[in-house]
């Protein structure tokens, strides 16, 4: 077991010339054995000959779908929100800012925000200390007390659990059929 409650399993099994077939094989009995489906991370290559090496990893049990849709309310039809979304490893993520103001420079506020969001995922810091650092950075560049909300959403997308961080906007509301 690894971080985050995932699983890696390295194999190194005798292949013939046609290994791919015969890892496949593998990969069905170690899911079946282990009751939880795994796919083939990459192949390692031959240590020696006729023997391959490779890694299997818990496959995630869920995929996401997502679209957006935004409007501008007034001054030349600029939007002084910006989101962004993807996928890293098994984690989906979301999220989504409104600068404070209308316009353009609601629009740069939320923007640099996203865009700090974004560059802080890469490097795996934990996603309560991106927001410190994002409200930090953001208050340091603006003499006003709110600069821009945040909201960041991310799934583990083999469980399903969802997490939400928020930093200086309303309460989430999650909508299921006709349940809040």
């Amino acid at each position: 077991e690894i971080e985050n409650n995932q699983m890696e399993i390295l194999m190194e099994i005798e292949a013939s010339t046609n290994s791919r077939y015969e890892i496949d094989k593998v990969r069905k009995i170690v899911s079946r054995f282990l009751d939880m489906d795994f796919s083939i991370d990459y192949s390692y290559g031959r240590n020696r000959e006729n023997t391959r090496s490779f890694k299997l990893r818990k496959t995630n049990r869920f995929n996401t779908f997502t679209r957006t849709a935004y409007e501008s309310n007034s001054e030349k039809l600029i939007s002084g929100d910006n989101h962004t979304f993807g996928e890293m490893g098994n984690r989906a993520f979301m999220a989504i800012s409104d600068g404070m103001g209308i316009g353009k420079k609601a629009n740069e506020e939320s923007s640099v925000a996203i865009e700090l969001m974004e560059k802080l995922m890469e490097t795996n810091m934990d996603k309560a200390t991106i927001i410190k650092t994002i409200n930090s950075i953001l208050r340091s560049k603006s003499d006003d007390e709110i600069f821009a909300t945040l909201d960041l959403g991310l799934i583990d997308l083999y469980t399903g659990k969802l997490q939400v961080f928020k930093n200086g906007s309303p309460p989430t509301f999650i909508k299921r059929r006709n349940e809040v």
